[in-house]
């Protein structure tokens, strides 16, 4: 494993949304090397937006850019009043503003040279503006499939892919499937599949911890119980689900996570799961307990 390395990992999520493996595995490089999670960079309609609007308190304008989060782990918002934006010359004015203030926050915990480790296509402007040893490209997903993409924009996202894949140092990928799409770019592209933390997961299935740690906001269900745990965003098949709820209507059916669905076929799947009397809807729980409610049920 690295050591003594600086890790500057811009992400596309908060640190406080949704476990994924980026925070996995930022936690665990964080025991030896000093690691610096930098929150998705703001765009300038969203901020102009949700501060007139009273979603983004002025409070969030001068809180403090670094927050400590274990032993070797810190958390960077990018300042709201630099937010990205496509047009010059506020573009490049807004792109030295946060420069200088990543730049302070690095000094202020010692990190030099860092390891770049980047996880999404637009952030192929980002290398070389850090001082960087080494650019890492992390591809957890095909990002050319999302439903919010508009058609227009799909070649300027695959150019702009290309582009940070042929400059990373080391390309990772998720799937044997994007190692095929994107493997012949980069002869230094790499199959990691995801993991799972075992003890966690295995400490939770001891029959004993089970009877002990049964979720409360299930306690009241009947056994079985079918379980899904995750976002329930637009790539969920809502339609299966209904059909799952459907076909056994005595059956608890258990959705754990935030609702993040935007498409008009996402929201009427939800619409759809929510008219169904056997299908308990459970938000957004702390990564420790994701074990125990997996645990909960019988099938997943």
């Amino acid at each position: 494993m690295l050591s003594g390395q600086s890790i500057l990992c811009f992400a596309p999520d908060p640190w406080s949304d949704l476990w994924r493996n980026r925070h996995q595995i930022m936690s665990l490089l964080a025991e030896q090397n000093r690691v610096l999670y930098i929150e998705p960079r703001p765009y300038l309609r969203a901020v102009v937006g949700g501060t007139m609007s009273g979603r983004i308190p002025l409070s969030q304008w001068v809180s403090p850019r670094v927050a400590h989060i274990s032993q070797g782990l810190h958390v960077y918002r990018p300042p709201l009043y630099a937010p990205l934006s496509g047009k010059e010359p506020l573009a490049r004015m807004t792109r030295t503003m946060r420069q200088n203030s990543l730049r302070r926050a690095m000094r202020q915990l010692k990190m030099e040279t860092p390891i770049l480790w980047l996880y999404r296509p637009d952030m192929a402007d980002l290398p070389g503006q850090c001082g960087e040893r080494l650019v890492i490209y992390h591809i957890v997903d095909e990002y050319l499939g999302y439903a919010d993409l508009e058609p227009s924009r799909v070649e300027q996202v695959r150019a702009r892919e290309r582009r940070l894949i042929e400059r990373a140092d080391l390309v990772l990928v998720t799937s044997r499937t994007l190692l095929e799409s994107k493997g012949g770019i980069n002869p230094n592209t790499h199959w990691v599949p995801n993991a799972v933390d075992y003890a966690r997961f295995a400490a939770a299935c001891d029959p004993d911890a089970m009877r002990s740690s049964e979720p409360a906001d299930l306690a009241d269900l009947s056994h079985p119980r079918i379980g899904y745990v995750g976002a329930l965003n637009d790539k969920i098949d809502y339609s299966l689900l209904v059909q799952v709820a459907d076909a056994y209507p005595s059956v608890p059916l258990v959705l754990v996570g935030p609702v993040r669905a935007t498409t008009q076929s996402g929201l009427g799947g939800l619409e759809a799961l929510h008219s169904r009397p056997n299908v308990r809807f459970v938000d957004q729980v702390a990564v420790d307990r994701v074990p125990n409610y997996v645990a909960a049920c019988d099938v997943g």
